[in-house]
């Protein structure tokens, strides 16, 4: 029996010898990461460097846009006079190939309750109606710059012009002036120019920063064309239906574009 306890106390000991060789290896380890992780946190900040160990990340959630299309086809001829007519009644009138078939476009919306309404409406007037979803993929980016947060902040900012001219065009529909219409755009031009300011500014990468900065002039000959609608327009002709008709078309083509170019732009900041 002695003998028998003598044995136990011995593996006991060996045992939680190697135990606490163990957690000792592991306390050193965690004790040189943290001292060389601060001293290059303390680098980084005196010389103004980049650290190894804290990369930070553009981070953007997905969103998607839906497009009520009210005709399909598949003669290029009947397509196009399809859009031509499209844009005589207001709506965007815009193209898109899925593929098999042509697909004419109406309009498009951030909510797809308002697709859903807005094509139940055209249905009733006898239109083959469907809904399309366009999705802005998940940007998701390592990258080291200082001012990550304004770089992720002016990236949102083409997802808040697309929602800002749908609510500016839904606005228009529900008899907003043209003027009206045209000084809500310019508001949205001017924090755009403001936007890539901060771009030039604060991005370090230089392949994100042209890719910015290339999306920014894009946008801005969009909301241009927009602004320079009819510039020798006399305010008494804003009553005139078919000069309202046409910059109906106008913001609503406006808004497609915008949503292509901010699918486009989230695929190719992923792919750099």
């Amino acid at each position: 029996m002695p003998h028998i306890f003598y044995k136990n106390g011995i593996s006991y000991v060996k045992k939680h010898k190697k135990q606490g060789l163990l957690f000792g290896f592991v306390f050193i380890f965690l004790m040189c990461f943290l001292i060389f992780n601060m001293s290059d946190l303390i680098s980084s900040a005196v010389t103004n460097s980049k650290s190894i160990f804290f990369q930070n990340k553009i981070e953007i959630p997905s969103y998607s846009a839906y497009a009520v299309s009210v005709a399909e086809t598949q003669s290029e001829e009947e397509t196009s006079n399809l859009s031509f007519q499209v844009k005589n009644l207001g709506g965007a009138g815009v193209v898109y190939n899925n593929g098999l078939n042509f697909l004419i476009f109406a309009s498009i919306y951030p909510n797809l309750n308002q697709a859903k309404e807005v094509e139940q409406n055209l249905a009733l007037l006898g239109n083959n109606c469907k809904i399309l979803t366009f999705d802005v993929e998940y940007i998701s980016k390592k990258n080291s710059s200082k001012n990550i947060q304004k770089i992720t902040n002016c990236i949102k900012y083409f997802k808040t012009i697309f929602k800002s001219l749908c609510d500016i065009s839904f606005k228009f529909d529900k008899g907003e002036t043209i003027s009206k219409a045209k000084n809500d755009v310019k508001v949205v031009l001017n924090v755009l120019m403001n936007n890539c300011l901060q771009i030039k500014e604060n991005c370090e990468n230089e392949q994100i920063k042209n890719c910015l900065i290339l999306a920014h002039n894009q946008e801005k000959d969009f909301l241009l064309d927009v602004l320079n609608f009819n510039s020798s327009l006399a305010k008494e002709d804003e009553g005139n239906l078919n000069v309202k008709l046409k910059f109906s078309s106008l913001i609503k083509e406006t808004i497609f574009k915008t949503i292509f170019l901010n699918m486009e732009l989230a695929k190719k900041i992923n792919n750099l």
